[in-house]
């Protein structure tokens, strides 16, 4: 499942946004507060607009760096994807036990437990093949 980190950061965003609009209406206990604190009233001080573009810049660099992780996340899952398509074509269904028994031997494989669906059982065993760190 790819989630998109962008949509999630912008919809976080928009809410911040509506959140400060509201507050800046209560503080000024009526609507034309809303209307001198909105977007016309930045521009009427050069600070406000230089600290405005540099939020604008710093949002700008996050957002990329979120949709560069995410192109990182996506082509990560898709090379898992392939190793285990190639796994399951060289060995069947069965790959993640016939690679922990290569790797682990057959003394230290895990068992599958009283119960355990075999689905189950090999997600055991895949995480344990992940986890495991060689020889002590």
């Amino acid at each position: 499942m790819t989630f998109n980190l962008t949509s999630q950061f912008n919809f976080a965003r928009l809410i911040s946004e509506m959140d400060n609009t509201i507050l800046l209406g209560q503080k000024s206990e009526s609507v034309s507060g809303l209307q001198d604190r909105g977007p016309t009233a930045n521009n009427t001080n050069p600070k406000d607009g230089k600290r405005q573009k540099s939020k604008d810049k710093n949002t700008s660099e996050f957002l990329h760096i979120l949709e560069t992780m995410q192109a990182g996340i996506d082509r990560l899952a898709e090379a898992v994807e392939q190793m285990e398509a190639n796994f399951r074509q060289h060995d069947g269904e069965e790959w993640r036990e016939k690679l922990a028994l290569k790797i682990l031997g057959e003394n230290d494989i895990p068992q599958r437990h009283e119960g355990e669906s075999m689905d189950d059982y090999r997600e055991r065993i895949e995480k344990l093949l992940v986890a495991y760190s060689g020889p002590s």
